[in-house]
């Protein structure tokens, strides 16, 4: 289903909106900040002769989730943790315990990687970007796209690991 945007403008892909929105949540942790994150995106990309690739998509909402944060640390001065994105698959109580628990070291893990290296992650793995559109979404090469997943997988592992041993 495809809605209008602005009059001469071709329309929003439904499939796009929700793209956006999920990353935004990924990134926030929060549903309804990632709608206005995506509201946000879209009403910035409307413009005609903006472009409208995925990767430029990205980047417009990465730097609206960006600004967003900027506003709120002002106006609070303590971090919140970055809540796990629900699970479609539907367990029993003590399953979904555990995959509740591992989702949250997994969400606290990846909070403690610098911020570049969790966004690669992000829209790699998550998005499923090509490094090519991952490094066009951060502004900056291929190479670097590489170097900052492969770190920041080892990151991911050393911390999930450590944590693992510890409790």
């Amino acid at each position: 289903m495809a809605e209008s945007g602005a009059p001469g403008t071709p329309p929003v892909d439904e499939e796009i909106r929700t793209r956006i929105r999920n990353f935004a949540r990924r990134l926030t942790g929060d549903p309804h900040g990632a709608e206005d994150v995506a509201q946000e995106t879209l009403a910035r990309v409307l413009v005609p002769g903006t472009p409208r690739d995925l990767p430029y998509l990205f980047a417009v909402a990465l730097n609206v989730v960006r600004s967003e944060a900027r506003v709120e640390a002002r106006r609070r001065r303590s971090a919140e943790p970055v809540e796990g994105v629900a699970d479609p698959r539907p367990l029993d109580p003590l399953g979904r315990l555990v995959a509740e628990e591992e989702r949250a070291r997994l969400w606290s893990s990846l909070g403690r990687l610098p911020e570049k290296e969790r966004h690669a992650l992000l829209l790699r793995f998550s998005e499923g970007l090509t490094c090519a559109e991952v490094a066009r979404t951060l502004g900056t090469t291929p190479n670097a796209v590489s170097c900052l997943l492969h770190r920041g997988k080892e990151r991911m592992r050393s911390l999930l690991s450590a944590r693992s041993v510890m409790g």
